[in-house]
């Protein structure tokens, strides 16, 4: 006799830790609350939710609303970042343990920590300019992840003022072609945009494996 077992519903990510970004926020708020452990709880559910709403905001990311809204929540996670000292910083978001950057030229545990080396552990890490030098030497996906979030952001406020952003700068910089992905509202379809020739080309998406196509 067969027998269903019902798997248990899985849990909302997003909105658990957007309640403990709020409730860590409230905490801050409060006459005592101005501690160091708030702080980190401050940014550890502030990164752990705008990485869950990630995909989420990439569809909303032309809205200036949205924009908006997200850069405040990146700029209070990062306003709180600056209070650490890289001791603390590594302490809640430890150096991803990969080891043969030398072999592929990039990041790795042994060149962090060549650069940890460089700084007073003690020290707060201090504002926007050097969190963000910090935020590019560390290796952890949650904060390499909140990195490439707060440019993208700051990329989309430029171009809803009308300018190029450091990545546009750096595209024309190496002499290479934009391409910006649009979306038809009509049909739903998404194609990209040559900027230099103003031709578009669809997005198909990829079918998956499982399925086939019937002769």
């Amino acid at each position: 006799m067969l027998e269903i077992i019902r798997g248990k519903p899985k849990p909302d990510y997003k909105m658990l830790w957007l309640n403990a970004y709020d409730n860590a926020l409230r905490r801050c708020m409060e006459p005592e609350g101005q501690k160091a452990e708030n702080y980190q709880r401050v940014i550890f559910a502030g990164v752990k939710y705008m990485r869950s709403t990630y995909r989420e905001y990439q569809a909303h990311k032309n809205i200036a609303d949205e924009v908006k809204g997200r850069q405040t929540h990146l700029e209070c996670i990062a306003m709180h970042m600056a209070m650490l000292t890289p001791r603390q910083f590594m302490r809640l978001f430890p150096v991803t343990k990969e080891y043969d950057g030398a072999r592929w030229g990039c990041k790795d545990y042994f060149s962090v920590m060549e650069y940890m080396r460089t700084l007073d552990w003690d020290k707060p890490i201090g504002g926007p300019e050097t969190l963000f030098s910090f935020l590019w030497e560390y290796q952890n996906s949650d904060t390499s992840e909140f990195l490439v979030d707060w440019m993208m952001v700051i990329e989309s406020i430029m171009h809803l003022h009308g300018e190029d952003g450091p990545m546009d700068k750096l595209i024309d910089s190496m002499g290479l072609t934009r391409y910006y992905m649009e979306k038809d509202e009509a049909t739903g379809q998404e194609y990209l945009l040559n900027s230099d020739t103003g031709k578009t080309a669809p997005v198909r998406k990829s079918i998956p494996r499982y399925l086939k196509l019937v002769q």
